[in-house]
């Protein structure tokens, strides 16, 4: 059965916190493909809400390919090629091992933009960035984490590939919580690295210099991995 269990005290949209839990099991492969999923009726005694609010949350499921219903024999799980989306959980983000999870992510995707960006970058590309690394430097105290993120996206839009733009989009909320997990135990020290990484970084793109971008992003990550690893 499921591990997680809701309280009485539910969000304002229960059928998506729901469905947002049977996601987060499924995807983490408690249910493994092919397992058929408790009953509307199991869900319903387990989650302590009506079977409506059951059934909505299945459908939103559904809608995302992770589950199929089986005519007269239930809802089943599907294999990884039958899913239609991808997702990672805002909640994971408050967890250290799943933080560097989304770092590993990070690297391949964000090594490859920096490396495109130095090719491809514009001149009002450049200026984007260096606005935002300049706010994150001086926004030490207030959130600084926000116009990190900024900066990475300037660095996913001046690639010209639209993918990159919307995959660091959709993944956005999701670094950001990390990047502010990342450094909730770290000190003024920690913040002063980044600044000089994202600096290594934007002198690389700026002088289009796609090596150097690359070299640079990945230490960045690295270092931010490290970090990581410390305050576990």
């Amino acid at each position: 059965m499921l591990k997680a269990k809701l309280t009485s005290r539910l969000k304002s949209d229960a059928p998506q916190e729901i469905a947002d839990l049977l996601s987060l099991h499924i995807r983490n492969g408690e249910f493994l493909a092919g397992a058929r999923l408790p009953s509307e009726h199991g869900l319903a005694e387990h989650f302590e809400v009506s079977r409506p609010v059951v059934r909505e949350a299945i459908s939103r499921v559904k809608a995302d390919g992770l589950v199929e219903s089986r005519q007269g024999s239930g809802l089943y799980v599907t294999g990884l090629l039958e899913r239609q989306s991808f997702k990672v959980h805002a909640e994971l983000s408050k967890d250290s091992s799943a933080v560097i999870k989304l770092f590993e992510l990070r690297m391949p995707i964000e090594v490859m933009a920096a490396r495109l960006a130095a090719h491809r970058r514009s001149d009002d590309d450049v200026a984007q960035m260096e606005m935002f690394h300049v706010q994150m430097e001086q926004s030490q105290s207030v959130d600084p984490e926000k116009y990190d993120l900024q900066f990475h996206l300037a660095i996913a839009n001046a690639t010209r590939n639209q993918y990159f733009t919307e995959l660091m989009a959709y993944l956005g909320g999701v670094i950001y919580a990390g990047i502010r997990f990342a450094r909730s135990s770290s000190g003024p020290k920690v913040h002063r690295k980044a600044i000089l990484e994202h600096g290594r970084i934007l002198s690389a793109i700026k002088d289009r210099k796609p090596e150097a971008a690359e070299k640079a992003m990945r230490a960045h990550i690295n270092g931010a991995l490290r970090r990581m690893n410390a305050y576990k």
